[in-house]
Order: C-alpha cells, then sequence, then structure tokens
C-alpha cells in the first residue's frame, strides 16, 4: 500500500465527528469464543473482551492489548529487568471490532482494527436493536441472579442471561435492550458465545469515557474496507506505512534498548473463516 494513500485516510477521516463523552461508570468482562472455522471447531478464536458502561451509553472491545500493556509496564518497572522482554500473548488473535452503542440517540458507532486493534478507524453504523423475549426461567451468575431472554440477530438465535441488580441495558458486542446488564449470553449452536468474567465500578475520580481511543482515526466505511483490502493484498506494504505514520509502535517500546520476544498461549484457530458471526446483513 503506498503512503500517499494512507495520508488521504488521515485527511479524509477528519470529516467524522464523534461526539459520545459520557463517562464510564463500570466495565463487565467477557470470556469471548467463535468457532470461525466449522471443520475446526476444537481451536475456537478467543478473548478476553470488555464492555465499558455509562447511563446512556457502551463501548465494547477486546481487553487483549490492555492487558499487554499492563504486562510491559510490570515487567520493565522491575528492578531485576534486563531489557529482555518476554511476552505472553494467547495463539488466538484479538477481537478486532469495538462498538458504542447509544439507544437514547439511536447511534451506532463501529470501531474497526486493520491489523490489530490499536491500528483502528471509526465511522458511524446503522443503529440495530434486538427484539427480546423475557421468560421466567432464572440462575445465578457471578452471584448476580439473571433471568432468561432470546432473540433472533444476524441469523442466530440468542439466549442471554442478564441481572437486573446491575440497572444497565448493554451487554456484549451489538446485544442490548434488557431491563438489565447482560452476564452470559450465547448462540443456540455454541458458536458463538460471550461468558461472565468479573465486573467492577469505576471510581468515581477515574477518567475513562465513552469514546474511542485517542490513536483511532475516524474514517469513512468505504476507506476503511480499502484500507482492509490493502492489508490483505499486501501486509509488508501496509506495516511500512504504518511505520511511516508513527502508529506501529502503541505501547512506546523503545526497541534500541529492550529485546522483545513472545510466548504464545494455547492453540492457535484456523486462519479461515467460514461461519462468521453475523450471517445474514
Amino acid at each position: 500500500m503506498k503512503k500517499t494513500f494512507f495520508t488521504f485516510i488521515l485527511l479524509a477521516g477528519s470529516i467524522l465527528t464523534l461526539k459520545a463523552q459520557e463517562k464510564v461508570i463500570a466495565e463487565i468482562h467477557y470470556q469471548f469464543k467463535h468457532s470461525n472455522d466449522t471443520s475446526k471447531t476444537a481451536t475456537p478464536i478467543t478473548d478476553e473482551t470488555v464492555t465499558y458502561l455509562g447511563k446512556e451509553s457502551s463501548l465494547y472491545r477486546t481487553y487483549g492489548d490492555i492487558l499487554t500493556k499492563q504486562q510491559i509496564d510490570a515487567k520493565t518497572a522491575a528492578q531485576d529487568f534486563d531489557g529482555n522482554l518476554t511476552l505472553k500473548m494467547p495463539a488466538s488473535p484479538p477481537v478486532l471490532d469495538g462498538y458504542i452503542i447509544n439507544p437514547s440517540l439511536k447511534k451506532t458507532i463501529h470501531i474497526e482494527g486493520i491489523s490489530s486493534p490499536t491500528d483502528a478507524y471509526s465511522s458511524e453504523a446503522p443503529y440495530e436493536p434486538q427484539n427480546w423475549e423475557v421468560t421466567d426461567e432464572t440462575k445465578t451468575i457471578g452471584g448476580y441472579l439473571c433471568q432468561k431472554a432470546t432473540c433472533q440477530f444476524k441469523g442466530r438465535e440468542y439466549t442471554a442471561w442478564f441481572t437486573t441488580e446491575l440497572p444497565f441495558t448493554f451487554g456484549p458486542w451489538k446485544l442490548h435492550g434488557l431491563p438489565g446488564l447482560i452476564l452470559s449470553v450465547h448462540d443456540a449452536k455454541n458458536e458463538v458465545s460471550w461468558e461472565y468474567a468479573g465486573f467492577q465500578q469505576q471510581p468515581s475520580d477515574q477518567a475513562l469515557k465513552i469514546e474511542p481511543a485517542k490513536s483511532v482515526i475516524p474514517a469513512k466505511k468505504e476507506e476503511i474496507q480499502k484500507l482492509k483490502k490493502a492489508f490483505k493484498d499486501n501486509p509488508n506494504a501496509y506495516y511500512q506505512s504504518l511505520a511511516a505514520s508513527g502508529r506501529e509502535n502503541p505501547f512506546q517500546i523503545d526497541y534500541s534498548k529492550v529485546n522483545i520476544s513472545f510466548d504464545f498461549q494455547g492453540a492457535e484457530p484456523s486462519k479461515q473463516t467460514n461461519n462468521p458471526i453475523e450471517l445474514t446483513p
């Protein structure tokens, strides 16, 4: 991909302004699983994801890059750090798509990573609510009494467990609109799931907001698709353009002083996808 094309994307993105500035009140973590290749169901894509919660809106994204940053900070701050940095990383790729959802404004912002969650672009997307059917069935998850609800969405039949003990109408991914926080959800074939992995309130003095990270560049949808194609067609050229833009080192590592290596954990999933999360447009 040519540098001039990448520069064009940077300029074109400035025409879109995002105004989701609500303060984060709490966050819920999920263990995400997606059997992306039906011929290799034993090795699904997995990731830890998080939904940041506000009063009127939510932000869903991967938590993997934050965990990596925590590793880097802890190891480089250690008194015995000798410049050799080995990072434990999941063999499964991180979730590249994030979503900001604001039901009161009927607004969705789609955040799309190209090669990783840190070289991401944002664009407005259609607001897509779900038509939930709430049942009387209950069970306890993480110490919270939950109620069962079902819906059909994007070609899948989902079963969600939500709790009114946490008065947020959000959940993972695009799923929202129940009278309580979704703690667990899976599709009928167990090909896609988000399992509860923890909830915490944010301190009153924290500065997190429901908005894309500062590194995320607003862009038109068609330009993001061009970038994705450029990366798929010629990854090396894309990475060269990324380096020229200054976005290739999101964790601000001084490679002249640090020798970095990776210890990949778990099984690597298939690189082919014949079973996307969204089966219908």
